[in-house]
């Protein structure tokens, strides 16, 4: 339970930190869905004054549960690195309480992009280390490995975003990730979020982890956000539905 808390004061104490920074425009969006839908910002040029961007986000889904996610980015940090990460503070399936919240699951990130000279001249590529953690005893571990960044317009003259990482490397030992990330903007107000890991268990069954996140902006804080929720490792489980849409609202701070 100490274990618990301590990680809710942790992100709160980070998320409010950030807050006090301005967010530049081409600042990463500030609206994830509850797992990790945000693409990262990766072409931001070298600056002495960090980038910071933090959210609040408040969901209710299908499966009669809530999640409350505390979002926070930083770019600009020494070394070239930028920090990206979420606490995603669940209630239990079916528990029908809009304010229980019994589980919890945080993912932070620590990149670095390379200087195109260093690998061929090939740009948008970079190295990437993750720490994921959740409740219950030896849930956490740390990948390592590289990714690719892209953007490139649409027909309807908007810029897309794409990631993919390839963690060659889990601290758990029971195989490695695949994963994507999306930003399609369709109009100033209306974008599409969202993710696609697949998850390589060494003497396992592979387990895919699907996020997509329909937002719409009402003003410069707030957006209402709808999103389609699917995990393989929920899915394995007797007592866990794996499949679920959610919706609510989220606050940038």
């Amino acid at each position: 339970m100490k274990s618990y808390l301590a990680t809710i004061l942790a992100s709160l104490m980070v998320c409010t930190w950030t807050s006090f920074d301005a967010v530049a425009d081409d600042q990463e969006p500030t609206t994830p869905p509850a797992g990790e839908a945000v693409v990262e910002q990766t072409d931001a040029a070298e600056e002495s004054n960090w980038k910071s961007a933090a959210s609040l986000s408040y969901y209710y889904d299908t499966r009669e549960y809530s999640t409350l996610t505390i979002f926070t980015s930083v770019q600009g940090l020494p070394l070239g690195l930028s920090l990206w990460g979420f606490t995603d503070i669940h209630g239990d399936q079916e528990a029908g309480d809009p304010s229980d919240f019994t589980r919890y699951f945080m993912e932070y990130r620590l990149s670095r992009d390379l200087d195109p000279d260093w690998v061929l001249g090939i740009k948008g590529l970079g190295l990437m280390a993750e720490f994921n953690d959740f409740n219950g005893s030896n849930n956490n571990l740390a990948r390592f490995g590289p990714y690719y960044s892209t953007s490139f317009e649409l027909p309807w003259k908007r810029q897309a975003k794409f990631q993919c990482r390839v963690f060659v490397y889990e601290t758990d030992g029971q195989g490695w990730q695949c994963s994507m990330s999306y930003n399609v903007p369709f109009t100033d107000r209306l974008s599409l979020t969202g993710f696609a890991d697949i998850n390589f268990v060494e003497n396992g069954t592979d387990q895919w982890v699907i996020e997509p996140q329909l937002n719409y902006m009402l003003d410069e804080h707030f957006s209402i956000i709808v999103e389609m929720r699917y995990n393989g490792f929920e899915d394995a489980n007797a007592n866990l539905d794996g499949f679920g849409v959610a919706g609510g609202l989220c606050m940038k701070l």
